[in-house]
């Protein structure tokens, strides 16, 4: 009997962990202020490298554009000290811009930008969904040591499944965003 509880303790405390990363991924280096991050870069992630599809336009304007019409690039610029002006840019010419300032509309921490950690909570309440229990996702925007961007995104979760199955996972992507100079001329 000693010997059967920790089997089912196993068997029933579930958890799971997952990170993908680029090929060659050298990590967030340290930008020394939000200068650092001015310039010009192409909105959505190159998948071929083995890294997941991430589109800054979703990010800074979530369900403001639709796949049919995302920008090509997003530029950026500083503002002020602790301030970014983000315009979404399609053949040259800006069809969105909004300005952002740290510490209201982000976190400048360890010389990358964090977003507000988003909160879920679930309750088996929709059709096909069998999960109960809360969940947080997290996105920080940097740079890699080649000054190319660099988008990582976790999540967290801890709940039941089917009601009785203890679940506990996280997971992480992490994307390279392609500075080019070019799309926002």
């Amino acid at each position: 009997m000693n010997r059967i509880i920790p089997f089912l303790a196993v068997v029933f405390f579930t958890g799971c962990a997952a990170t993908t990363t680029p090929d060659d991924d050298s990590g967030f280096s340290e930008a020394v202020n939000l200068e650092a991050f001015e310039g010009c870069y192409k909105n959505c992630s190159d998948t071929s490298d083995g890294s997941a599809l991430v589109c800054l336009s979703d990010i800074i304007w979530p369900k403001v554009f639709e796949m049919k019409n995302k920008p090509e690039a997003i530029f950026i610029e500083q503002e002020s000290n602790n301030g970014l002006v983000v315009s979404a840019v399609s053949n040259g010419v800006t069809v969105k811009e909004s300005t952002f300032e740290a510490g209201k509309d982000f976190h400048f921490k360890d010389g990358r930008i964090e977003l507000d950690r988003e909160y879920i909570a679930s309750g088996a309440g929709e059709p096909g969904n069998v999960f109960i229990g809360i969940g947080t996702g997290k996105t920080v925007l940097g740079l890699d040591e080649y000054g190319q961007g660099r988008v990582s995104q976790s999540v967290a979760f801890a709940g039941t499944g089917f009601l009785i199955i203890p679940v506990v996972g996280a997971a992480a992507d992490v994307s390279k965003i392609e500075r080019s100079e070019s799309l926002c001329n």
